[in-house]
């Protein structure tokens, strides 16, 4: 395991543009969802939990989705920047290539926008399912569903910043500006319900 966690290190800390940000936002929301399926997986069998069996491997199902889901935005955030990088090499020496290059560019901008905001919905669609936890989770691992609730902070406000700083290089777009709102105040919603569920848990410990 040490060995795998260095090379992803290694990696985001090379002096190349991915994996960056975007990428290691993603991976805190695979992060999260991992530490919510331990807590489960600690909870399932034991008697004094026994009336939430089944709504714990009904959160078990979907955070093992939900993981999988991160971890393919971690390597799609990649991908979108690469995209991005080809759209700029495009010849520009005519104004028919101008025109095309800056139309190619702006639309590998947008479209690498939207797997943050994705991260965004994705990390809000957890919520729910980890808060449940701290009544429902094994009591012993209350501190695991706090850092579990954690991880989704950087990756929501990791992703979002990833959303404005690529929407922001997308000058008259209304599908941009669309995109950069409602991003805005899901992650405002998210962050927002992430203290609540904090709070839960201070006052649980």
């Amino acid at each position: 395991m040490k060995n795998h966690t260095l090379a992803y290190l290694e990696a985001l800390s090379a002096g190349t543009p991915t994996p960056g940000g975007g990428n290691a936002s993603a991976v805190a929301g695979a992060i999260s969802a991992s530490l919510g399926m331990m807590v489960i997986n600690l909870t399932l069998g034991k008697p004094k939990y026994a009336e939430f069996e089944s709504d714990l491997r009904e959160g078990l199902e979907q955070l093992t989705s939900l993981r999988e889901e991160f971890l393919q935005l971690s390597e799609a955030d990649n991908a979108a920047f690469d995209e991005v990088m080809l759209a700029f090499k495009l010849p520009k020496s005519t104004p028919e290539e101008n025109a095309l290059r800056k139309a190619e560019v702006q639309k590998a901008t947008i479209k690498a926008a939207q797997v943050p905001a994705q991260a965004v919905k994705t990390a809000s669609e957890m919520i729910p399912i980890l808060s449940q936890l701290i009544e429902k989770g094994n009591r012993n691992s209350l501190s695991d569903t706090g850092v579990a609730l954690q991880y989704l902070e950087p990756c929501i406000s990791g992703a979002l910043y990833n959303v404005m700083i690529n929407c922001s290089s997308v000058k008259d777009s209304a599908e941009s500006a669309e995109l950069l709102q409602s991003t805005k105040l899901l992650a405002e919603s998210a962050l927002a319900q992430l203290q609540l569920a904090h709070n839960r848990i201070k006052e649980a410990l």
